[in-house]
């Protein structure tokens, strides 16, 4: 027979047994660990099509929350899917993102460090997007300059320089300034002089270099507006002391006092800079122009020159801003040796750069030779104009450049090449300005502001389309070196042959047509200074006035006329002549001109 199965008695109290290792609890142990998750509720009160974003159909909640999605791709989708809707401008998702732009930009922030490039690049595309249109971006610079400080001090290489990047592209934009955007936090500079000692590679070089002289250049247009656009008021005792105290004592920290933050708000960033940051800045960007020498080999490898370039302008851009104790010492080594290479006859923007640091740090020797070979080079670069009358503002000897200069603009005068004129005419009032003036320049000048006059004219149909601009420019440089040369006895015959030549250029060509009336007027002046006004090319050309209808034209002339008038002389007959002769001739004038005239005729003997 089968054994017969017993139930075993239930015991009231069972013992559990512990495993290997553990401890066994107490009998009064409580266990307090909370499990939660998280409540999905639909929003009822909208349809499913009025919160699809433009492409996925994915309600825009849903899409931020993908930005922090555990795969990748996901986040990559979720961000492009947000830029799309931003550039497409659906009519819920765009103005959504676009009247609530918090949410988005602090996604965007957050996914400027994720370890994806992808990731980080749409992130940063949906960043800009969501910049350029929204209407006030200041209430959100906290979130988006602690994300970019994060970045920019991140242990990985790649995330910091993307964040570079993004810094580049946000200052690009415009909506902000540098001041603004970290008026909370810290100066980035520290963090981008940090990245210039552990960068390798050529374009990361030149990234950083970017990032530093997009934070200098914003920063000094931006005070130099603020400056302009802000009337001066007189500070008091206190506030200025307070002030001063701030500037001298400040360096790089990332946890400020609200008062100090306040207080730093109309302060420029590159201000900012403490002595011992800003030399090591200045040298580190000095040696990294001191490892493209020579010139030659550099110019073979575009990456080079790219980073030339970047390292150039940043630090012209830091050695301006910087203050007057500041180390100079590795920028003046490398100037020394840009200058003992043959850059005369082949010359670019960061040749360019190099000259305007040498000229603001007072090494005009080291420039000089470059200046006078490039300029007898017909084409030109960038800035080169300013930076020759940057030289001629602040240096004592510049006979030489003078002759080279006025050289380089009587042939293109003589040439007819506009472009060479135009560039040329940057410096005449550099030129008129000195307190040292070179007769024989102004001479010079004199002598080719007919030609030039008359190649601003040459074979156009149309005088108001292009040139008046120029030509005013012209007419005006030569009122005021006529100015400077008058009075002089033993030059009153060259002077009167020169002006008959700008009066043949100007009326026989009828240029003057097309003028404003601040340059008629200067005609005007000169030729009643030069005892011209009724000269037979002057009548004539009041004449056309009065056939072509250019009635305002032909009472600014008649205006200098009728002053001749009323002096004694032998102009003074003519003038009435004058007058007869066109009161005869036109009978058909106005009533005004017509008045004029009869005033003259009318003159008293």
């Amino acid at each position: 027979m089968p054994r017969s199965k017993r139930k075993a008695a239930t015991q009231d109290f069972q013992k559990k047994k512990t495993k290997l290792g553990r401890k066994a609890r107490p009998d009064n142990f409580t266990n307090t660990t909370v499990k939660h998750k998280q409540v999905f509720v639909p929003d009822q009160s909208r349809s499913a099509e009025q919160l699809s974003s433009t492409q996925t159909g994915l309600p825009l909640g849903d899409l931020l929350s993908r930005t922090r999605h555990h795969n990748f791709n996901t986040r990559t989708a979720a961000f492009n899917a947000l830029t799309n809707a931003v550039k497409f401008r659906n009519a819920t998702a765009h103005s959504a993102l676009i009247l609530a732009p918090a949410l988005g930009i602090s996604a965007a922030a957050f996914g400027l460090g994720d370890e994806t490039p992808a990731v980080r690049t749409a992130s940063h595309n949906f960043l800009l997007s969501l910049w350029r249109f929204v209407s006030d971006v200041r209430p959100f610079r906290s979130i988006v300059s602690t994300a970019l400080l994060a970045c920019l001090s991140h242990i990985r290489l790649d995330i910091r320089l993307h964040s570079a990047r993004a810094l580049i592209a946000l200052l690009g934009v415009q909506r902000i300034s540098a001041e603004q955007l970290f008026a909370e936090t810290a100066n980035p500079l520290e963090s981008l002089c940090d990245m210039l000692s552990v960068t390798t590679g050529t374009k990361g070089r030149t990234v950083v270099l970017d990032a530093v002289y997009a934070i200098c250049g914003n920063s000094s247009r931006n005070s130099v507006a603020h400056q302009s656009q802000t009337p001066s008021r007189d500070r008091t005792p206190r506030q200025r002391t307070e002030l001063s105290s701030v500037e001298a004592t400040l360096s790089f920290y990332y946890h400020r006092p609200r008062s100090t933050v306040t207080n730093l708000r109309g302060i420029p960033l590159c201000s900012r800079l403490s002595v011992q940051l800003a030399t090591t800045l200045i040298s580190r960007v000095a040696n990294l122009t001191t490892e493209c020498f020579p010139l030659a080999e550099t110019r073979r490898d575009p990456a080079k020159v790219a980073l030339l370039q970047s390292a150039t302008q940043t630090l012209h851009q830091i050695v301006t801003m910087s203050v007057a104790n500041v180390d100079h010492k590795p920028v003046e080594r490398a100037l020394i040796l840009w200058s003992e290479e043959d850059n005369g006859a082949r010359f670019s923007a960061p040749d360019v750069n190099l000259a305007r640091t040498a000229i603001h740090l007072g090494m005009f020797d080291v420039c000089r030779e470059f200046i006078i070979s490039a300029m007898k080079v017909k084409s030109s670069v960038g800035d080169f104009e300013a930076c020759v009358a940057e030289y001629m503002k602040g240096c004592d000897d510049v006979s030489q450049v003078l002759e080279t200069w006025a050289t380089r603009f009587e042939t293109a005068a003589r040439e007819g090449n506009m472009s060479l004129l135009s560039r040329s005419m940057k410096i005449c009032d550099v030129v008129l300005e000195r307190e040292d003036r070179d007769k024989t320049v102004l001479w010079q000048l004199l002598t080719c502001i007919p030609l030039a006059v008359q190649a601003c004219t040459r074979g156009r149909k149309d005088i108001s389309a292009e040139a008046p601009s120029n030509i005013t420019g012209l007419i005006d440089l030569f009122s005021r070196s006529y100015r400077r040369l008058a009075g002089r006895k033993q030059d009153e015959d060259e002077l009167e042959a020169l002006v008959r030549k700008l009066i043949d250029v100007v009326c026989t060509q009828t240029a003057a047509f097309g003028l404003e009336e601040k340059s008629v007027d200067e005609i005007v002046g000169i030729v009643v200074a030069a005892g011209l006004i009724t000269s037979d090319a002057v009548v004539s050309f009041v004449g056309q006035c009065f056939a072509s209808e250019k009635a305002p034209l032909a009472e600014r002339f008649l205006m200098g006329v009728e002053a001749v008038v009323m002096n004694n002389g032998e102009e003074r007959l003519r003038a009435v002549a004058m007058a007869r002769t066109l009161l005869e001739v036109n009978g058909g004038v106005s009533a005004s001109l017509r008045s004029q005239l009869q005033r003259i005729e009318a003159a008293v003997f």
